[in-house]
């Protein structure tokens, strides 16, 4: 295969479009190749490259729609980069790092894709592998850039890839193994609706073979609905509320399934709320899938340590819980979060407004009993003010707070949760304008709660 690789790009004339992690690792891949073709980088900011090749010119700044890209056989584009932003005629030399690694690797590749829960479920899925004595790599959209997975990859290797809606766009290939854990208005500023982002995500297992194997979740009315349209591969559903699935959780939390052997078995999990069990019952079909025993996959899933800003316990301060999830980012996770806690008092909403719908929460909100309201930045004076319009007895009815100030946000929280209860950091929108990210929000969030706590 790896010749085959050589070969493929041997000659070529490429455009690398995009220089942030999985752009240089792209660069660095073809490098070590050793074949002639000619690279040049473009980027939307001014870069620099420490290289000595002179034959690779680097272009920054640059405005992706202005530049003519005729003369190049292929622009090697990063998911970042909206398909949008480069003239259509060029689309059918556009390239990724995921289409490519499917057309070579699929068939060694599990790929897990969702609006919410992917990186869980794939350093889940990965931590299960592992533990069971299986070679297993993980990467794609968490950690490793899959090219940079190459050289490790044998026969017996299995890649679990966590695959973006951007990876996945106008994907002609799909992975061997597909899991779609939900489908949520997200990332309607790169897509031009959300019909549009939702089959992004579909790229995961169309493209599939009567031979492979597609997991789903049987509860998500959105994907049993695009499933009417087609796919060939084999299904595996996962419910926790649907009557009927492959593999089913119960209400006490007991695993019914007829695929694994031996008796139903209660599912213990360290993944804080109810809601988690969508991550986990994927990651243990796929177990079911490669031949795993069951009692070394219940065993496995006991010990795994659940990643960070995702339902993430902070600590205990002045009798207050504290729970990181900046990883929430639309409605329904916040919701999800709030309900899988149940005891919040207080809860910190808001971030950068990329103008979603807050409808559903703001009629969850209203009906709720949390006591302490924390609305923040831009997105949280929205919501606000969209409750006021509905309700504007509630202002007098809770503990409301509108603030731009972080810090202040969380004084708040301590001198108003109640002792015993729970404060609750589940934004229900994006992280940008004030803080980097997601993480660098959560992170600040667990700084301030243990420091002025």
């Amino acid at each position: 295969m790896r010749k085959q690789i050589r070969e493929y790009f041997k000659g070529k004339k490429i455009a690398l479009l995009g220089f942030g992690k999985e752009g240089r690792s792209s660069l660095l891949f073809l490098q070590k190749l050793k074949v002639d073709f000619q690279v040049n980088v473009y980027d939307g900011k001014d870069i620099a490259l420490d290289n000595k090749d002179k034959t690779i010119n680097v272009f920054g700044g640059v405005d992706f729609s202005k530049i003519d890209f005729s003369s190049y056989d292929m622009l090697l584009k990063s998911p970042g980069i909206p398909f949008k932003k480069i003239k259509k005629k060029y689309h059918n030399k556009i390239q990724g790092q995921t289409s490519l690694f499917l057309s070579w690797y699929g068939s060694q590749c599990i790929g897990i894709t969702g609006t919410k829960g992917k990186s869980t479920c794939t350093s889940l899925t990965h931590h299960l592998l592992k533990e069971c004595g299986v070679n297993a790599l993980i990467g794609g959209n968490i950690g490793t850039p899959l090219f940079e997975l190459i050289p490790k990859l044998k026969k017996d290797t299995w890649v679990v890839a966590e695959l973006s809606c951007h990876q996945l766009f106008k994907t002609s290939v799909s992975p061997h193994i597909a899991v779609l854990l939900n489908l949520y208005e997200e990332h309607l500023d790169y897509y031009k609706n959300a019909e549009e982002y939702f089959r992004s995500k579909l790229n995961v297992y169309l493209h599939q073979t009567p031979e492979d194997y597609f997991i789903y979740n049987k509860d998500d009315k959105r994907i049993v609905e695009f499933m009417k349209e087609g796919g060939v591969a084999k299904y595996v559903s996962i419910a926790l509320k649907a009557r009927t699935a492959d593999f089913k959780l119960t209400s006490a939390n007991e695993l019914r399934t007829n695929r694994f052997r031996g008796r139903d078995k209660k599912v213990v999990s360290p993944l804080m709320g109810r809601m988690n069990y969508y991550n986990v019952l994927p990651a243990l079909a796929v177990g079911q899938l490669l031949g795993l025993r069951k009692a070394a996959v219940f065993d496995a899933l006991k010990n795994f340590k659940p990643l960070p800003h995702r339902l993430e316990l902070v600590g205990k301060y002045q009798g207050v819980t504290f729970v990181n999830d900046s990883i929430s980012t639309i409605p329904e996770t916040c919701i999800a979060a709030v309900k899988a806690l149940g005891d919040v008092d207080c809860l910190i909403l808001g971030g950068y407004d990329r103008g979603i719908d807050y409808n559903l929460l703001v009629d969850f909100l209203i009906d709720s009993k949390i006591t302490n309201l924390v609305f923040f930045d831009r997105s949280g004076e929205r919501i606000f003010d969209e409750i006021m319009e509905k309700d504007a007895g509630l202002i007098d009815e809770r503990n409301t707070f509108v603030t731009s100030d972080f810090e202040t946000c969380i004084k708040f929280c301590l001198d108003n949760t109640r002792a015993g209860k729970t404060c609750l950091l589940s934004p229900a929108s994006s992280s940008y304008g004030i803080f980097k990210n997601f993480e660098d929000r959560g992170e600040q969030f667990k700084e301030l709660v243990k420091r002025i706590g």
